[in-house]
């Protein structure tokens, strides 16, 4: 089914288009509710390229998953700055991992670089990053 608005749903087959629920959108990223907060969470990465000074992990709330979502907001830049060959790295695939009890979000996140046929161990693999949600 598609949601539609107005908390409505209706078959797929009868919809040529569901409602946006937000436009900025990742093909990656994780949806969970929190019970502290009791709102749903969307974590995601923004941008790409790690020059890009918009590329930053984000999240949104909203009271329900149909929405409304809160705009995005920047909370974790990729350390890998620092790096010589930053101009090659790309940030992809942020998600939240509330499977993971703590005092703080863990999320994690791919930096991977462009330029190399065999990626560095310290790059390709998903990092984790704990954050805390204000």
């Amino acid at each position: 089914q598609w949601y539609v608005g107005d908390e409505s749903f209706i078959a797929q087959s009868q919809s040529p288009s569901p409602k946006i629920l937000f436009a900025d959108g990742q093909t990656e990223f994780s949806v969970h509710y929190d019970t502290e907060r009791g709102r749903f969470i969307q974590v995601q990465m923004r941008g790409l390229l790690l020059t890009d000074p918009s590329t930053a992990l984000c999240y949104r709330t909203a009271p329900t998953p149909q929405g409304p979502w809160s705009p995005l907001v920047p909370v974790f830049r990729p350390t890998q700055l620092a790096l010589p060959h930053k101009s090659s790295l790309i940030a992809y695939a942020g998600k939240a991992h509330p499977e993971q009890h703590g005092p703080e979000l863990v999320t994690s996140l791919v930096v991977h670089d462009m330029q190399s046929e065999i990626p560095a161990d310290a790059l390709y693999y998903p990092q984790l990053i704990r954050l805390t949600l204000p």
